[in-house]
Order: structure tokens, then C-alpha cells, then sequence
């Protein structure tokens, strides 16, 4: 009886510590948001604040308090370049830090703040896969992840003229079915299945994601061929920081005046879903499952949640890792444990084990913070310490590890 009552009142302890969390009622002093101003309106959330990433949500705003919230970030700094898309803002400031604003609901909107990529020396994957896009013409890069699967690398000092020139040599590579293309994204398959995803995301990087998908939209070569003529005569800033351009920054829209209606092999609720996808996982961690069922909560249909979650360009094996590393953040789990939370997230056991077996943790020194958090609102023997860590999930010699370095 004493292991069911332990455990869930762990569980809210566990609730309300997180939920102490995301409630800040204070903006941050240090980390990441302590670069941008305190919101003058709404109720402001911390969802995380790192020296790398900051996410935040502001509920209980008016559009017009939000606009002013944007032009106070740029006045602040972040007026190097602009640009925008169905669903976002993204501001950059003089170091390349970049400023999203996700306009999520009608009274709500997301913050997010990211450190630019720390570049490495070029490199390209040397496997069928990177043989199938030709590799851009840069000298840096950042590898987000790779493997026999797909890849994703952040290539810098690439200008959006270069972005142009680069996808119709994707083109030309066999990436030429279902095919959504505006000024600042280029989404294809090619005959073998594989879904590429080459996006500029301003300050002269672009992003490529190469992954196996489960659908595929046909598009004419006729219909790509009616778009590019609008796409290259987009006019498109070199992004050189001068103290011309940080007085007079340039505004990159991703719905050119040429452009008026999606391309018709996809409706604009598929659309709307992609975008809304890739603004949930630019903040979150979601199995395929749990992406899908949050789509379907914000009234997109089954079929257009499931078409989002199959483009979205997510390698799930990663998706399930983040969700670990996210769980283990603001509490104690072992092995066991968490393999059974990531599945009940949605993941299957081999993203759940992929996660597990890669996350980082020492289950030790789990058992250790386990015992500890058991400790700090209930009194144990050491016998009961012990058989409670072990239902946990924790090896007998973990816990007993756990036990004693907690003073028994």
C-alpha cells in the first residue's frame, strides 16, 4: 500500500515542480532571456531558459500587444534582418542570435530565442544517403544529427540568392514530386521516397533535412517550372552586418506579392499543419504519435495531422532522446522508468530504447536523486528505501548505491 501512495505523491510533487517552472513569475535576470525585454502585457511563461535556447509563452494578449511586444525586441537590437512566413516572425540581432515569434492562438504567442550554431569545418555525409542532394558550396557547417536514415545540417554563409540557386539543383537531383516551394523553403520527395526539406533560415544559413517519408503528393515538373520564374525575382539582401544594414534592416516575406495560392496538390489545412508541426518541435520534444493527437486537439482533421506529422522532417529515434533529456531535467527516473514514460509518450520501445540507451544518464546517480526526492517529504528505513527504488525500476545494486549516499 505504502509503494502505491509513495508513488503518486511523487508523481504530484513531481507536477508541481514542473508546473513551478513553466509559472516564472519573474523574467529572467540570467540565461538567454535575459536578452530580450519583459513582456508589458499578458502572463508570461518560462518554458526554458539555457545559455543556448530560451522558449516562452504569453498568454492573455491582444494582437496589437503583441505587434508592440515585437517592435520593442527590435528597437532592442534585433533589426539586423527579418523575415516572415504563414506562421512566424524570425528577428536577428547583430550576433546572429535569432528571435521567433510563433503567432500560436488568437490571445497567445510563443517566444523563442536561439544561440547562433557553433559552425565546424564543412563536412557531408559520405554514405547512399548524402549522394542523393549534392552538397552546397560552403566552408562551415553545423550537424544537427545524421545517419543511414536521413540527415540534418545547418550550413552557413549561404545568402538566400545561393538558397535559390541550390534547390534547383535539388531539383535537377530527382527531388521533383510533391512540391511546396515559396522564397524561403523548398519541400520535395524523389522517386525512392525520401523527403528532403532545405529551408533558409536567414543570417546566410540554411538548414537540410533529408529523411525516408511515408507519403508522397505527385507534382508536375510543369507546376514547379510555373513557380520558379516568381522565386527568382524575389529580391533577396546579402545579410552582411554593416551599420547601414542594422539602420535600415531588410524585410524577407515569405508569401511574395506573385505568389497568392498554394501549390493545388496541397490543400491549405495540410499546409497549416505543417507549419503548425514545426513550431511545436522547435520547442518540444514529440513522438509521431503525440504530434498527431496535439494536431487533432487544435481542430485539424485526422488526415491533415497525420500529413504534417509524416513531412515534418522529424527524426523520431531524436525526438524521443530530447524527451528524455527534457524528462530527466526536472526529475529522477531509472532506466526502466523512463523507457515506460517515453512509450507512454507515444514512442515506440526502439525510440524509447534509442532515447534511454543515449540520453547521458548515470543510473547511480538517479537512484541517488531518487532517494533523495523520496526523502524530502517522507520518512523510509533503509529496507523500505531500498524495495521502493527497486519498484521504481532501479537494480538492487542501484539502489542500494542510491540508498546509501543519502546518509544510510
Amino acid at each position: 500500500m505504502k509503494k502505491t501512495s509513495v508513488v503518486i505523491a511523487l508523481f504530484f510533487l513531481i507536477l508541481l515542480c514542473f508546473s513551478s517552472c513553466l509559472n516564472s513569475a519573474e523574467w529572467p535576470q540570467k540565461g538567454l532571456g535575459a536578452m530580450l525585454p519583459k513582456p508589458d502585457n499578458g502572463t508570461s511563461y518560462i518554458i526554458k531558459n539555457l545559455d543556448e535556447s530560451f522558449y516562452a509563452q504569453v498568454n492573455g494578449v491582444l494582437e496589437e500587444e503583441r505587434d508592440n511586444y515585437i517592435d520593442k525586441c527590435r528597437k532592442n537590437g534585433f533589426s539586423i534582418e527579418e523575415s516572415l512566413s504563414s506562421y512566424a516572425v524570425y528577428l536577428f540581432n547583430q550576433q546572429g542570435y535569432r528571435l521567433t515569434f510563433y503567432e500560436i492562438g488568437k490571445d497567445y504567442y510563443t517566444i523563442s530565442l536561439e544561440a547562433p550554431y557553433r559552425m565546424d569545418s564543412f563536412w557531408w555525409p559520405g554514405n547512399e544517403i548524402g549522394q542523393m542532394v549534392p552538397p552546397p558550396s560552403s566552408d562551415k557547417c553545423f550537424v544537427e544529427w545524421s545517419n543511414d536514415e536521413g540527415f540534418c545540417i545547418h550550413i552557413g554563409g549561404i545568402s538566400q540568392k545561393d538558397y535559390t540557386e541550390y534547390i534547383d539543383l535539388c531539383y535537377a537531383s530527382g527531388f521533383d514530386n510533391n512540391i511546396t516551394k515559396t522564397s524561403l523553403e523548398y519541400v520535395a520527395s524523389n522517386k525512392d521516397g525520401y523527403n528532403l526539406d532545405v529551408l533558409y533560415e536567414g543570417f546566410n544559413t540554411i538548414c537540410i533535412r533529408l529523411s525516408a517519408q511515408n507519403e508522397t503528393i505527385p507534382e508536375t515538373e510543369a507546376e514547379y517550372l510555373s513557380t520558379k520564374e516568381d522565386t527568382d525575382t524575389v529580391s533577396v539582401p546579402e545579410t552582411q552586418v554593416t551599420p547601414e544594414t542594422q539602420n535600415n534592416p531588410e524585410i524577407i516575406t515569405d508569401t511574395p506579392a506573385t505568389e497568392t495560392s498554394p501549390q493545388p496538390s496541397l490543400t491549405m489545412g495540410q499546409l497549416n499543419a505543417l507549419g503548425s508541426a514545426k513550431s511545436y518541435l522547435s520547442f518540444s520534444a514529440f513522438s509521431y504519435k503525440g504530434l498527431v493527437e496535439q494536431l487533432e486537439y487544435e481542430k485539424y482533421t485526422h488526415d491533415e495531422a497525420v500529413y504534417a506529422a509524416d513531412n515534418c522532417g522529424a527524426d523520431w529515434n531524436e525526438q524521443a532522446l530530447k524527451s528524455a533529456k527534457n524528462y530527466l531535467e526536472f526529475s529522477a527516473f531509472s532506466r526502466k522508468g523512463l523507457m515506460e514514460q517515453l512509450e507512454f509518450e507515444g514512442f515506440t520501445s526502439a525510440q524509447s530504447e534509442y532515447g534511454v540507451n543515449n540520453c547521458g544518464a548515470d543510473w547511480n546517480e538517479q537512484a541517488v536523486k531518487s532517494a533523495k526526492q523520496y526523502l524530502s517529504f517522507m520518512s523510509f528505513s533503509k529496507s523500505e528505501l531500498i524495495e521502493q527504488l527497486e519498484f521504481e525500476g532501479f537494480s538492487h545494486d542501484q539502489a542500494v548505491y542510491g540508498v546509501e549516499a543519502n546518509g544510510y
